[in-house]
Formats: structure tokens, sequence, C-alpha cells
């Protein structure tokens, strides 16, 4: 117990000496046990340089003839080939003498070491393994984890054919003379999975690849008696079907009686095999083993049930009816949101593709309706009674159900709910007055605003009276009359309408927006306009400005970084007007990122990102910078597809589009983000550290002959504290001289920044802070470096670190000084990640 209570605190410097030389006469000791234990303790809390002075216990340990503690110095190596490989290395002789060892786990972890030395050279790693698959016969362990690193290298890109015909050969033997269970199932999931996912191989599998003696292996282990035997070859079946349910047809009779196997798991992945390889079956007994396995399973499983079941029926209409009963049962039974929300949206897609069965979906969605506990369903699936309850024959019947949704359930709901009577008034006039009555008996007075609002503008869009007791009360004319009415012109701008609105609700204005007060649609564009040019002459109209050092002489190179930025602030806010048609415009470019990879440098199509970040976070603009490097291919329609990020806070507004990207061109797609909640942007990357989008590159290939739609998945896209930095405004005197006499407290941190890094490359990372100044030993000092930096929103940040080398490593302290708290964390955040 005191050894993992070793393993799992943080051990400080002045008790580590004492610590390891507790655990380092622990492993000199009698007892076994003890030794292992405290040996794989030690190396959890050894860095680098002190691993070293216990070379000597560990090859002692590693040549011990006691079969756990060599098993664990063993595994010790290869958590030590992380921190210290020089050590690991010299221990080699001592590893490979245990390759002849008689305990499979002592033999096994000693291939596992061996590999990891050589994981980076290709040829030396796969000359291990064609030395190791003699000797390592009869030892599954051992044999399993060489399969394994065969198909690692198999899958390599860049392989070498000779190579791959002595691995593939050794793979191919292993499917035929194994008698071991665990060896033949991980022969037979590589020999597929390289068949099924490798491009070497997935044109031709046959040729390569054993494929029938791998489906043999699998077909004879599903009458195994062991269950987890059988569990572990229809699960490899499972994956087999999801990408290439043709290797199977010979199987689905093999696989069918599993469906009463007396394993449930077993018995789940296999009816979800049948139902992906779409197996001919007595639907009758078949849907009753559905409905017998699907009640105690988990709800990601339910998920992929009901999509298999949808699958099916989409190939074979046969099945439509009785798949539309079940899931119908299952929306009434018990399940979670994911399970229900599925069975919702296959019924749905199921009544748009079968018309026979329209009414009956309709009908099942309507009773689940009434049940439903979560807000989100019951809000699509009144979205799609609003549009297909007036094809049905009679759409009166089902009214009511939407006029109880509109009275008892929560705003959300109750505005979707009146939303969809609209839309079956508007299709249906015979009902329209049956849906006004209901409007302005139960809902005109509603308690929440939205839905009030919800309710007047479908009275006047149904041409209704809305003067109801107490809901207008002045006879005034509203801002809803104007919208909705044909006959009048409005005199003032909407989109001015909107700005004022948000600006109210910006600064939790309680007055009114007086309509009288905004500007009509010619004067606000003209307003867009002037400010547009405002913006333009504070961003960019530079060359006016461009001032000449005394003498008349050029100007020097840091005017010309200057001009050269503010032409860069200038295209940024032309181009997001002009793709906005105006509607937002960008007052100020607060910083500008250092260039993001999104492809490796090697790819087929290299993607660079640059970031933006405008009006003190109000806005983010990326710039995606596209390159097509393929000759024979023209890329048309490209389009930058983006997760939404992991905040709330930001949405994405906006995407551009390249029409057409010829070879060895270089286009651009422009992405705004929004902020949509009120919240700095210093605070939240404080918070979260870094914005997050996924992204993918989706276009249509043109390689002359043919087009056809691809994507390419990309790195992350990453908004980092780094990002906040903004162009400098001081000289580098003023910033020394206010780092002298600002009046705010310092903050002190002192960095280690272990071994692995020395002071220069501390120093080069420093420099590569964008929009910096940085002077080494400003005060004469050597080890000083001197930062200068200024955050979005004008506040400026001093840095001074001060590095030296020591036994421990590279050590820093770091003094921050800025008027602004969360500059200052956000300082030793990104110092500690240096």
């Amino acid at each position: 117990m005191v050894h993992v209570l070793f393993r799992t605190l943080d051990v400080s410097e002045d008790v580590s000496f004492v610590i390891t030389s507790s655990l380092s006469k622990d492993i000199s000791g009698d007892f076994v046990c003890l030794r292992a234990n405290a040996l794989r303790t030690i190396v959890r809390i050894l860095d680098s340089q002190t691993a070293v002075s216990f070379e000597r216990q560990l090859n002692t340990a590693i040549v011990s003839e006691k079969p756990f503690l060599a098993a664990t110095a063993l595994f010790c190596c290869f958590h030590l080939q992380k921190i210290c490989p020089e050590l690991v290395k010299r221990c080699l002789v001592q590893i490979a003498g245990q390759m002849n060892s008689s305990n499979a786990t002592v033999q096994a972890h000693a291939i596992q070491v061996l590999s990891e030395v050589n994981k980076n050279d290709r040829l030396a790693l796969h000359r291990s393994i064609t030395n190791f698959a003699s000797a390592v016969i009869g030892n599954p362990v051992a044999e399993t984890y060489l399969i394994g690193q065969c198909r690692k290298l198999l899958e390599q890109q860049h392989a070498d054919s000779n190579l791959d015909s002595s691995l593939l050969e050794y793979l191919n033997l292993e499917l035929t003379r194994t008698t071991e269970d665990m060896v033949a199932l991980e022969a037979a999931k590589s020999a597929i999975a390289l068949a099924l996912e490798c491009p070497k191989f997935n044109n031709d599998p046959e040729r390569f690849l054993n494929v029938p003696v791998a489906l043999n292996i699998l077909k004879e282990f599903l009458e195994h008696d062991k269950d987890m035997v059988r569990y572990a070859s229809i699960r490899v079946l499972y994956h087999v079907a999801r990408k290439q349910p043709r290797f199977l047809s010979t199987l689905c009779e093999d696989i069918e009686p599993l469906l009463t196997d007396s394993c449930k798991p077993v018995a789940v992945l296999a009816l979800i095999t049948l139902l992906k390889c779409d197996a001919p079956h007595d639907k009758k007994f078949f849907m009753k083993q559905v409905g017998d396995l699907i009640v105690d399973v988990s709800d990601s499983q339910k998920v992929e049930i009901i999509n298999a079941l949808e699958e099916s029926c989409l190939s074979d209409p046969q099945k439509v009816a009785t798949v539309v009963k079940f899931i119908a049962a299952q929306l009434r039974d018990e399940g979670g949101k994911k399970a229900k929300a599925c069975a919702v949206s296959t019924l749905t897609k199921l009544s748009s593709v079968y018309p026979a069965i329209h009414e009956e979906c309709i009908a099942d969605l309507c009773d689940f309706i009434e049940d439903c506990e979560h807000q989100s369903i019951l809000i699509y699936i009144i979205s799609f009674l609003g549009l297909e309850i007036p094809k049905t024959k009679t759409p009166g019947t089902h009214l009511r159900i939407l006029v109880n949704r509109a009275i008892l359930e929560t705003p959300g709901v109750r505005a979707a709910a009146v939303d969809a009577m609209t839309s079956i008034a508007q299709q249906c006039p015979e009902l329209a007055p049956a849906v006004v009555a209901a409007l302005k008996s139960h809902m005109v007075n509603d308690t929440n605003d939205e839905v009030r609002e919800v309710v007047h503008y479908s009275l006047k869009v149904l041409g209704a009276d809305v003067n109801v007791d107490g809901y207008v009360s002045d006879g005034s004319t509203t801002i809803n009359d104007l919208l909705v009415s044909e006959d009048s012109e409005l005199e003032f701008s909407v989109d001015a309408l909107i700005d004022e609105c948000n600006k109210h609700l910006a600064h939790n204005n309680p007055a009114r927006v007086d309509v009288n007060q905004l500007p009509s649609a010619a004067e606000y564009e003209e307003q867009k306009l002037v400010a547009l040019r405002k913006t333009q002459a504070k961003a960019g109209v530079i060359s006016s400005a461009v001032d000449q050092t005394e003498g008349g002489a050029v100007q020097p190179a840091a005017a010309m970084s200057q001009v050269r930025t503010q032409d860069v602030k200038l295209r940024v806010v032309e181009t997001v007007a002009k793709f906005t048609e105006n509607r937002v415009v960008i007052e100020n470019v607060d910083a500008i990122s250092t260039s993001m990879l999104l492809t490796e440098t090697e790819a087929e199509y290299q993607v660079k990102a640059l970031k933006y970040v405008c009006d003190q976070g109000k806005y983010i603009v990326v710039q995606v910078n596209v390159t097509n490097t393929i000759e024979s291919q023209v890329l048309e329609h490209v389009e930058l597809r983006t997760s939404r990020p992991n905040t709330p806070v930001y949405k994405v507004a906006l995407v551009t589009t390249i029409p057409e990207l010829p070879y060895n061109m270089t286009k651009s797609i422009w992405m705004l983000m929004e902020r949509e909640q009120e919240s700095d942007l210093s605070e939240l990357l404080l918070e979260k550290e870094e914005i997050v989008l996924g992204t993918t590159l989706a276009f249509t290939v043109n390689d002359g002959d043919d087009s056809y739609p691809d994507d390419y998945a990309m790195n992350q896209l990453k908004i980092r504290p780094e990002d906040l930095f903004g162009e400098l405004t001081s000289s580098p005197g003023d910033m020394m001289h206010r780092w002298q006499q600002l009046e705010a407290e310092e903050q002190v941190v002192k960095l280690n920044y272990g071994t692995q890094q020395d002071p220069s490359q501390i120093v080069d990372a420093i420099k590569k802070l964008p929009n910096s100044y940085v002077a080494e030993s400003p005060f004469g000092a050597p080890g000083q470096v001197f930062v200068g930096l200024r955050l979005v929103g004008g506040v400026e940040l001093y840095t001074l670190f001060h590095i030296v080398r020591a036994n421990k490593g590279t050590l820093a302290k770091v003094a921050i000084r800025s008027v602004n708290p969360i500059a200052v964390q956000i300082m030793s955040k990104i110092a500690a990640k240096l």
C-alpha cells in the first residue's frame, strides 16, 4: 500500500531523496514481491538524470531467475524507454537474453521492449519480428503481440514490397499452424482488418491474404464452448459487417443460431451483424428475438439495432410494416434519450419513403408526444407533424394533440406547437377557424413573452383579430403589426431595428425601441458605407501617413512591417464586409496570429489557417488558405465544414467557398465566428485554454475524365491564448521604462522545463510568441529575456525570464507585470507551456 501511495502522490524535491533511498533498499531485499513492487514504483518517480543511478539494480532484476521480478523489470524498461532511452539501450544485452526464457510472460515482455526500442526503424523492426517468429512458437502471448506488430508494419503506406511479402507470409502461416485460440483470433482479425482497411490490399485482398481461412476460423469459433471466444469471434464479424457485408454472405446461417445464445452480449452482436448483412430469415421469429434482446441492452446498442433495422427496411420493403410496429413499441417502453431520438428519426424517415405507412407513423408519433420527457425530441416531432399532418386523410383528428401540447408543455414546446398549428391552418383552410379559436382561448395570454409573440404573429398571419382581452390595451401599432402588414411600406430599416434591439439587450436597457427614430433602408445603407470608410481610414489607408526618418531617409524596416500589417487588416475588413454584404462591419483588427497548419506539409492538399481577433473578441475571422498539389486534379466547390465550437459563447456565422481550385494554386476560404453571449475572450481562453473546432475539407474532384465528391479530414482548428497578442504600439525604450515604473503587483512563477530542453530552446520558443518584443540580457545579466506584449483591448503585459541550467533541468524564474490580473494569468500559463 505504501508503494501505491508513492505512485499516486506528487513527490516534492525535498522528500524525493528519502523515498528513493527507501525504495532502493526494498529493491535490494530478499522478498520477491516487495522487490518487484518497489522497482515498479521507483521508475514512476525518477527523471532521466536520476534513473541512471539505478542501472545496476535494473540489470540485476532483468536477469533474475524469479519470473515475476524479471517480468516486472522488463515492464519498467518499457516505461523507461520514454524518459531515458539511453539507459534501456545499455541493458539490451540482458533484455535479449530473456528471449530464451522458459516463462511465457518474461519472453513476451522482452519482445515488447525490443520492439519499442526499434519502433522508429522499420527495417530493424522487421528484422526483429522475423527473428522472434521462430523463437516464440508455443508462447501465445508473444505470438499475439508479434501478429499485432506485423499488422502495424503492413498498414504503413511507405513500405517495401520485399518486406511486405515476408510479413504476409508470416501472417498467413499463423492462420494455418496455430492451435491456440488467442493467436488464431488475432491472426484472423489482423488479416480481415488489412483486407478491409489497408489501401494496399483492399482492392484484391485474396491475392495477398488468406481471408477465406480467416473467416473459416471465426466460423469455427462461433460454436466454441467458451463465451469469451464466441464473443470475440462475433465481434470481429460485426466490424466486418459494418464495412463489407459481402464478406459474410456465406456465414449468415452460422450466425443465426447465436440469436438464442445464453450469453446476451453475443446474441446482441449476432443480431446487429445479421441486420447489417440483410440476411434472409423468418420475420416473425427474428422480430421476436429482436424484442427479447433489446430489453436490457445499453442505449448505444439500441441505437445500432434501430439503425440496422432502418437500413434493412430501406433494402427490403416487405419488412417495413413489422419494423414500424416494433419501433413504435420501443417508443412506449423504457429507454434513454439517444434511443428514443433514433427511433423517432427512423419513423419519420420511413414515413417519408413509404407512403403506405405514413398514417400509422403519424398516429404513433402523436401518441408518443403525450408521454415524452425530452424537450428536444418533442420539438422535433411537433415540427414534423406540422408539415405532415395536412397530408393525412383526417388532419383534424390530430389537431387536438397539438393543442394539448400548446397548453401543457414548457415554453419552447408551446411555441413549437403554435407554429405547427399555424402551418396546419395554412395548408388546411377548413381548420383555420379551429386553430384561431384555440389560440385565442388558451394561448394569447400565455405567461411567457416569446410564446405570446409567436401567438400574436400567428394570429396576424391567419388574418385574425389580435385585440383580445388583456393583450393589446392601448390600440397602438406594434412592431409585429408593421412586419406582417402587406399594405403598408415600412418607413424604417428592419436591419436597423435588429441592431437597435441587440444594443438594448446587450446593455439591459428597459426602455422601448422607438421605431420613429430608426433610419430608413436607404439611410441605413448610407450609414453603413460611412462607417466602413471610417474603418478603412483607421485600419489601413496608410500611404499618406508613411513617416520618414530624419533627413528624408527611407523608413526603417519596423515602419515597413507596420504598413504591411495595416494592409492585412484592411484586407480583412474589406473581405468581411464583402462576403457579409455589409451586414458585419469590423471596426478594428486587434490581433493577427501566426500561420497554423491544418494538414501535414507532405499531404495531398496543404491547408493553413490565419486567425484575426476583431473588435475586442466580438468577431474571430479565420482565413484558411488551401493549396492543390495534385497535378491531374481540379477541385471544385471547395467547402470548409466545421463542428460546433467547444463553447456556446461563439458560433460559426458564415463560411465562404472556393468555386474552383486548379493545380498549384492557393485560394482562401473565409470563416466568421461571432460572439453570441457577453463574455470576455481573455477570460474564456483562460478558463477553456483553447477554443476548438473540428475541420473537414469537402470538394468535388475533377480529373478530366470524371468528377466525384470527396472530403479530406484535417487537424482541429484551435484559438489559443497566444492569438490574443496584438501589434505593439510602444517603442522598446518605452517598454523598458514602463516595466520599471509600472505600479502593479508583480507575480513570480518558478518553472522547471526538465532536462529535455536547454535554455536556448526556451529562448527560441519565447521569440516565436506572435507580435512580441523580445530582448536578451536587457539589464546586463546573463540568462535574462525581456518580453513585451499587448493583449486584445490595449492591455500591456511585460515579462522578465531568468533562465538557468541546473542539475534538475532547465529552470526559470518568470516575473510578470500588468495592470490586468487576467493578462498575468494568461502569460503564466503560456510560460509554463514553452
